[in-house]
């Protein structure tokens, strides 16, 4: 399942899966995707990506600690906030 929120004005869309995820997590956008920031429930930066210039991406999960995180994706259409679970 894909749970995302979309800015207000935005026209953004994004999915991110497999989620959970556990050693691999594949964002997919409707657009170029400029940047991906990846921080936990705690507010850490655990991963970020501002030089991607693809409609896809995929981040290694396998060192980020199992629990909850909000994945931001921004593109020239906008930005998109996902959620994304890893297990281990």
């Amino acid at each position: 399942t894909y749970v995302g929120i979309n800015e207000v004005g935005s026209n953004m869309t994004c999915n991110v899966f497999p989620n959970p995820a556990t050693t691999v997590a594949n964002i997919v956008a409707d657009a170029a995707i400029e940047e991906v920031v990846v921080v936990n429930m705690m507010g850490q930066v655990v991963y970020k990506n501002n030089n991607v210039n693809a409609e896809s991406l995929t981040i290694n999960t396998e060192k980020m600690a199992a629990g909850m995180y909000t994945v931001t994706v921004k593109s020239a259409n906008g930005v998109a906030t996902q959620r994304l679970t890893i297990v281990k």
